[in-house]
């Protein structure tokens, strides 16, 4: 166990490491990628980001299933709920019985993917028994390994599509949600088998695709919604155990919020995942709040998130930090949660309070910065996207001003930004509000004009220089109002 003066060395070296003394350093870190080497968020952001909502294949053609193979085997039509039954009785057929699982849980499946699906679906799925003469059970063996894809879809009445983008794949069709939901209730004995399967395929594949993640989201989401009581236990409490998983409970919980019948459950979920002592749920929350949901659900997904970073937010670690950084990047919902925690700590804390809190704002800004692209110019938490955004970093902003050592670090940063920035095509929204943050640095206290002016004239790039110009306006505009 660590003791608690070894954790207070450790961040402190931590701090050590991460100080910067010049714009050039600044730069020069963002040029080594060292943020994004630091943290392993590739396959959260792939799930929470890249998962549209609607990413099905688009099916260009259906094939007909012709050479049926043995015309004697009866062909089971797994939607009728009798058929399913009788054919999950009799059948002995493993590669059957996994198939129909398999692209009853997939909405689509290309044909390259299946074997892998099927082969660690039978590793879960029981052993086949029949009685002998003697009335004694015995296990089954599959006696021809090599059994069609064309055969085994014909039993079954699956389909082969050809997508849009030319790949081969197996499937229902309309009607495969009903498959599941027969099997599921017909053989509750099936259901904890599947939903490990399941698991262990979400586990076990690398996805880099949308499709790919709608996919195994959506194979998640029929098994959650046929019973959701007992998806809560089997599903979600499994996923729980492992803090790599949080970006695709997440992604769950944004799906199933859309659902009218699930709705209050999962918004319910998510607000204890905020309120919860894991250090890493309220992670989880926060990705949810990437999406809309509609003007009472956003309430009170804010509010409540406001709250719990509240009162996280002077233990958060650095990594913390970069993985709020990263998603502010994304998402102005995002953006204007942690604009309101700025504004209520800064409200309600003393000076010592104060000043940790500006560090923690400037470390963030200048995680923003490591993120910043051609095409990703905006800086979070400068480039305000709104006024309550800005008006809510107003105190914050008035404070690090009053403080040489941290408007130094401030600096290092703005210049460094504008300088990048000034290679790019920056439109005029993103120039106003750059303007509105150097004024806001500037609305309490007139001396500081002269500091910002004079800043902004030393910098490199055309962008400080149209900022300077603003702001030229905008106080000789101020001073004839005055007059």
């Amino acid at each position: 166990m660590v003791e608690k003066n070894e954790t207070v060395k450790e961040e402190h070296c931590e701090e050590e490491k991460e100080k910067i003394e010049t714009a050039d350093e600044l730069m020069k870190e963002k040029a080594d990628n060292k943020f994004i080497a630091r943290e392993n968020t590739a396959q959260i952001q792939i799930f929470v980001q890249n998962a549209n909502f609607d990413n099905k294949a688009d099916i260009k053609q259906i094939l007909d299933l012709v050479n049926a193979g043995d015309r004697n085997e009866k062909q089971f039509d797994l939607r009728k709920m009798e058929d399913c039954a009788e054919f999950f009785d009799t059948c002995k057929k493993r590669e059957y019985i996994a198939l129909a699982i398999v692209l009853s849980t997939f909405e689509i499946v290309p044909i390259g993917d299946y074997a892998n699906l099927k082969d660690v679906l039978m590793e879960y799925l029981p052993n086949v028994w029949q009685a002998d003469q003697e009335e004694k059970e015995t296990y089954v063996q599959q006696v021809n390994s090599y059994i069609s894809l064309n055969t085994a879809l014909s039993v079954i009445r699956g389909k082969i599509f050809i997508t849009d983008d030319e790949q081969r794949c197996i499937g229902y069709g309309e009607g495969s949600e009903e498959v599941l939901s027969n099997i599921w209730v017909q053989f509750p004995d099936l259901r904890k088998p599947i939903i490990n399967w399941l698991i262990r395929v979400y586990e076990m594949f690398e996805y880099k695709t949308s499709f790919e993640v709608y996919q195994v989201v959506h194979a998640f989401i029929r098994i959650i919604t046929e019973d959701f009581q007992y998806s809560r236990m089997q599903v979600f409490e499994r996923l729980y155990s492992e803090p790599g998983n949080l970006g695709f409970i997440a992604r769950l919980a944004q799906e199933l919020l859309g659902d009218k019948r699930f709705k209050t459950d999962i918004l319910n979920m998510v607000l204890r995942w905020m309120e919860s002592e894991s250090n890493w749920l309220w992670k989880s929350a926060l990705l949810v709040c990437l999406h809309t949901y509609g003007p009472d659900i956003d309430g009170q997904l804010h509010k409540t998130m406001i709250y719990a970073i509240k009162g996280r937010m002077f233990g958060l670690q650095n990594s913390d930090l970069r993985f709020i950084a990263l998603f502010a990047g994304n998402a102005r919902n995002v953006r204007t949660i942690m604009t309101f925690v700025f504004y209520e700590l800064h409200r309600t804390n003393n000076m010592q309070g104060k000043e940790r809190l500006a560090r923690i704002y400037l470390k963030m800004v200048r995680y923003g910065y490591y993120q910043v692209a051609r095409n990703k110019i905006d800086l979070p938490f400068v480039t305000c996207d709104s006024k309550e955004q800005m008006e809510n970093m107003h105190y914050l902003l008035a404070y690090i001003m009053t403080r040489y050592d941290l408007y130094r670090q401030l600096c290092w940063i703005l210049q460094a930004y504008l300088e990048e920035i000034s290679n790019y095509d920056v439109s005029s929204g993103t120039l106003n509000h750059l303007t509105a943050f150097f004024y806001v640095l500037t609305r309490d206290v007139v001396d500081y004009r002269g500091d910002i002016l004079l800043f902004l004239s030393e910098l490199k790039g055309g962008i400080a220089k149209k900022i300077y110009n603003k702001l030229i306006k905008i106080y000789t505009n101020n001073e004839g109002e005055r007059k």
